[in-house]
């Protein structure tokens, strides 16, 4: 899932869920996402007047994440990259 919404949306979503995240260095103007092993993994970051959410939910079958934490920040850098 993606989501691309105001810059005040993203002060929402850090002050909802920063917290419970880990910062990002290098994507976007602030970034951060979810610690390993959490069944939901997002990375959220804000570029400009734009904040920017990427979400994987759920397992593969064997136990494999859907999108590791390391993909959902590559498509992140990439969609940052064409804000």
């Amino acid at each position: 899932m993606v989501m691309i919404r105001p810059a005040a949306t993203y002060e929402f979503w850090k002050n909802q869920y920063g917290a419970k995240g880990a910062p990002i260095a290098n994507l976007g103007e602030e970034a951060f996402r979810t610690k390993p092993g959490e069944f939901i993994s997002y990375v959220v970051f804000r570029k400009g007047d734009k904040g920017v959410w990427f979400q994987s939910m759920g397992w593969k079958a064997g136990g494999a994440q859907n999108f590791s934490a390391a993909r959902l920040i590559e498509l992140a850098k990439i969609a940052a990259s064409r804000l």
